[in-house]
């Protein structure tokens, strides 16, 4: 008798065999197509009650408004990453600069820190989306880096010969250390600018910090005239 409750005590203990999912490749790819599906539909919810709270209330303080825009802007970014043909065709050019201050202005919300954007506005030979994508993961991650009391900057440059644009995000954590490229929202950064033409670097910066230096191609004309964008 003892036996047999020490042989049950010792089934109880043991770790649960995981069961192999038994659903075919079709049923599996069905079933990512439905979630996907169903997200959008969860989005276009919520776009429509971030549009209906700005319509009903025009007077709602401008830092609240601006807060809603932006929070409409990712709703919309989103929607574009779980839509059945993404990483198709696209049109490949837009504004980093733009791209960079709503970044930064969403992520210092997020984080509750100081993140800056500087730099004059600048078309890439890269679809918004996927501009969108590498931004927002650099600027999450150096965000993270910083801590709730450091602080963020971004900057837009031309790059060091013609046909590159440069943009650097920049934290004051405690700084890099190997591998940097750890995580997996730097391996999306890393494979996203692979499709792109573009690289990726960062290093210790003096004073403690991490910069991470982002090159992507320019679009024809370079620059834009709209002048600097801060966020």
């Amino acid at each position: 008798m003892d036996q047999g409750r020490d042989g049950a005590a010792r089934r109880a203990s043991a770790p649960a065999t995981p069961r192999t999912d038994r659903r075919s490749a079709a049923d599996r790819r069905f079933a990512r197509r439905g979630a996907a599906h169903d997200a959008r539909l969860a989005l276009a919810t919520v776009r429509a009650l971030l549009t209906t709270q700005l319509e009903r209330d025009p007077q709602l303080p401008a830092d609240v408004v601006a807060c809603l825009h932006d929070a409409t802007r990712e709703v919309d970014r989103i929607t574009v990453l779980l839509a059945p043909d993404v990483g198709g065709a696209v049109t490949r050019a837009c504004d980093l600069g733009a791209v960079a201050r709503d970044v930064a202005r969403a992520q210092a919300v997020v984080f509750g820190i100081p993140v800056t954007c500087r730099g004059p506005a600048v078309d890439v030979a890269c679809d918004h989306a996927t501009v969108w994508r590498v931004l927002t993961n650099l600027v999450h991650n150096a965000c993270r880096a910083a801590g709730p009391a450091g602080a963020v900057t971004v900057a837009v440059a031309v790059g060091a010969h013609p046909g590159a644009v440069v943009v650097r995000v920049r934290d004051t954590g405690a700084g890099c250390a190997p591998p940097w490229t750890a995580g997996i929202g730097l391996e999306v950064v890393d494979r996203l600018l692979d499709t792109l033409g573009g690289s990726l670097d960062a290093a210790g910066v003096p004073g403690g910090g991490t910069e991470v230096v982002v090159t992507l191609p320019a679009a024809a004309p370079a620059w834009t005239t709209t002048g600097c964008v801060t966020a």
